[in-house]
């Protein structure tokens, strides 16, 4: 066959098998994963020259087998827009050789790009078509994955009974399957919905049965993001302290993994406590650290949320200036994204910390 004895295609297929040797690690869970990363980065640039030599010469079969192996860990290596080109390439291949079940889960990755970079409505239109190829194959797992990634997009939304349609969903799936895996995932995602509803209690509830089954199986990921969700619930109900251990437990998961996106969102949310503590400096130092990994990973939400976290922390203390800055550089990342509900949370903020910078003025 075409290239079999070519040095470059052979080269090719030795760092296929090696990226599905890390991919296999990587689902092994638990301390597979960030040993499964550091694999993946060691490889990381002889991975990239075989792909872009694949698919400048179109060899459509290892493209594929490619784009399958190596979604997992390009989740986690920044930029956003070397895995969306990756992603893109393998669903091109899929549609051209018409294996649908594979275009179904490359689209559902595809759909959480976006969600990753704060996108949230393409998001849900990719998860959306996904859904519709997977539903067709009959790709239950699939399935649950794309119902539970539709839940988290809506919830970003602010659509909170139709996220908790969609997690529901996706637990039942993954239950008929006895998927525990997916089963932590939808316990950890409904929690979040429960406490956007301000059900800290219930969402405590499902945190913990999430963790427990996330622990069960060695799912250091889902372990952070039950731990955060648990710190996110206790502060719900104003035990600060308790919030603080479990936020600071999700990070130190996060840097073992090297999951920059997570570590940042719990020092964001470290700096929120703190700040109602009345700590308003120690709180400046964990923003602005979110915010520095927020703009590393380029996540135009994030930054935007931490930019919103400043501004609340300065009018805290009083900056009343710093703060307006912080919150208008938040609106038009906001804006951008068409997240109207934030928007208008961040025109609120602008309008009180401009009140009260005329009733400073006044005395």
């Amino acid at each position: 066959m075409r290239g079999e004895r070519e040095p470059r295609y052979r080269l090719a297929r030795h760092y296929l098998g090696v990226l599905q040797k890390i991919d296999e690690k990587y689902r092994g869970g638990g301390s597979n994963i960030p040993a499964a990363l550091f694999d993946f980065r060691l490889e990381a640039r002889q991975i990239y020259h075989c792909w872009e030599w694949l698919a400048s010469e179109d060899y459509e079969g290892l493209l594929l087998e490619f784009a399958l192996a190596g979604v997992q860990c390009l989740m986690f290596d920044p930029p956003p827009s070397r895995l969306t080109q990756w992603l893109l390439k393998g669903i091109e291949v899929a549609t051209k050789i018409k294996d649908y079940q594979s275009k179904g889960r490359l689209l559902t990755y595809y759909g959480q790009a976006f969600y990753d970079q704060g996108m949230y409505f393409d998001a849900i239109s990719w998860h959306e078509r996904a859904l519709g190829i997977s539903t067709e194959c009959g790709d239950r797992l699939a399935q649950g994955l794309i119902y539970g990634n539709l839940g988290l997009a809506h919830a970003m939304l602010g659509h909170t009974e139709l996220a908790m349609d969609y997690h529901m969903s996706a637990y039942d799936v993954h239950t008929e399957l006895v998927y525990i895996q997916g089963q932590s995932n939808d316990l950890g995602n409904l929690r979040q919905v429960y406490n956007d509803l301000q059900k800290y209690r219930e969402a405590i509830s499902c945190f913990k049965r999430a963790l427990t089954l996330a622990t069960k199986i060695g799912d250091l990921p889902a372990q952070a993001n039950h731990l955060g969700g648990l710190g996110l619930a206790y502060f719900g109900i104003r035990d600060y302290e308790r919030a603080l251990v479990y936020f600071k437990q999700a990070i130190a998961i996060d840097h073992t993994i090297e999951n920059s996106r997570g570590e940042g969102n719990m020092r964001g949310n470290i700096g929120i406590v703190l700040a109602s503590m009345g700590r308003y400096n120690e709180a400046i130092e964990h923003h602005l650290a979110a915010l520095q990994i927020s703009r590393r990973i380029g996540d135009a939400r994030c930054i935007a949320s931490d930019l919103g976290n400043l501004g609340l922390t300065h009018l805290g203390l009083g900056n009343h200036e710093e703060a307006i800055k912080r919150f208008l550089e938040a609106r038009e990342i906001f804006s951008s994204l068409r997240l109207g509900h934030l928007v208008k949370t961040t025109d609120d903020n602008i309008s009180a910390a401009r009140s009260m910078t005329v009733e400073a003025d006044s005395c």
